[in-house]
């Protein structure tokens, strides 16, 4: 296993933080532009990685910067925007 990934809502996010630090609990923030999630990285007791990502349509970057995209990440990055925009809850 590379990482277990878990969800929560963005405005989650900040609560998650807070908490870690209060607890020294190790962490680190990274933004993925082309698909507008934020991952909050952490490793739980036995040393695996875990990922807290939440999305936001906020954080998608319009431009690559000229580069050429992967067509895989492409056909991925459509499927993960569609569930980012879509309300679920209703």
């Amino acid at each position: 296993m590379h990482h277990l990934a878990l969800s929560l809502p963005f405005e989650e996010q900040a609560q998650v933080t807070e908490w870690f630090e209060s607890n020294g609990v190790a962490y680190q923030i990274q933004d993925f532009g082309w698909i507008g999630w934020r991952a909050i990285f952490t490793s739980d007791p036995e040393g695996n990685t875990v990922d807290l990502v939440a999305c936001h349509p906020s954080l998608r970057r319009r431009k690559n910067n000229g580069a050429l995209p992967n067509p895989a990440l492409v056909a991925q990055a459509r499927f993960d925007q569609i569930q980012c925009e879509t309300d679920w809850t209703s």
